[in-house]
């Protein structure tokens, strides 16, 4: 395995990149590239999830990837993080595919995976990767800055959803999350939607795999019913999975993310694989016949 730990950003050296990288070996696929994911955990952007971290790296490793998480900063008090962390996303991508051939990965297929905020995070990159004020600000190319596609686990996607859901079960934590995100309690309507992916999708987005549960009792399943709807009138491919039953932040769903409180679903744990079949046919569809 190869495992470091890389700074990407000297203003912000709490932003890194952790490789979770199978070490070559001359014994199997010496000569193959291998497709690779970059994990952006959830913590309604005040911490990052260790269980949405380092876990799904080694799941995404026993599944053939080479996996990276990514640790990108978090909220303080009056800072204003965006666009901040879609360029900590950015660099990310950047530095893997600069490295790729080294790592042995296939710079044309890695993707990007988040939950929760983290997966408002993906969920937006996955739209804004092309614009020329993003590639600008990082001083890469378009096409660099391009991910193959987005594994969003029970996402936020529409901040007017969770607002509005907000002023019916007022709580303290949609305004932290606001206060992270935006340097304020209570951003205007214009704000939240330019941070909101459900309205940001447009012909450029990349092929998105989505799951939740119909039961999540932090981040409404509207979000993601909503994001898929908007792939589909765009024609961005995209797979859905609703799971009827689960606890916000399942991560992976099984014994080895459990911490208590109904945080193992067998049903729910099936969204690996149903995703690791997502890319693979997005892959064979690509493949030119004959």
């Amino acid at each position: 395995m190869i495992y470091q730990t890389i700074h990407l950003d000297k203003e912000h050296l709490e932003v890194t990149l952790t490789t979770y990288i199978p070490a070559p070996s001359s014994e199997y696929q010496e000569d193959k590239k291998t497709p690779a994911v970059i994990v952006c955990p959830g913590g309604v952007y005040q911490f990052l999830s260790d269980r949405e971290g380092e876990p799904i790296a080694l799941r995404f490793n026993t599944g053939g990837y080479a996996a990276f998480v990514l640790r990108y900063r978090v909220g303080t008090e009056g800072q204003a993080l965006q666009p901040g962390l879609l360029f900590d996303l950015g660099r990310a991508m950047a530095y893997v595919k600069d490295h790729a051939r080294e790592w042995r990965i296939d710079a044309e297929r890695i993707s990007i995976c988040g939950f929760s905020a983290g997966g408002h995070l993906c969920a937006s990159y996955a739209s804004l990767w092309h614009e020329s004020w993003f590639a600008k600000e990082l001083g890469e190319p378009k096409e660099k800055l391009r991910p193959y596609a987005a594994i969003l686990g029970y996402p936020v996607t529409d901040m007017l959803l969770m607002r509005d859901k907000n002023r019916e079960c007022p709580t303290e934590l949609m305004e932290l999350t606001n206060i992270a995100m935006f340097g304020e309690k209570n951003p205007g309507e214009e704000v939240l939607r330019k941070y909101s992916p459900v309205y940001q999708i447009g012909e450029e987005t990349v092929p998105c795999f989505i799951w939740h549960t119909a039961k999540d009792e932090l981040v409404d399943l509207r979000n993601s019913l909503r994001f898929a709807e908007k792939l589909y009138l765009h024609q961005i491919p995209f797979q859905l999975f609703v799971y009827p039953f689960g606890m916000h932040g399942l991560a992976l769903s099984n014994s080895v993310t459990d911490c208590g409180e109904g945080s193992v679903r067998e049903d729910a744990e099936g969204w690996f694989e149903a995703m690791k079949k997502f890319l693979e046919v997005l892959e064979e569809s690509a493949t030119p016949k004959g």
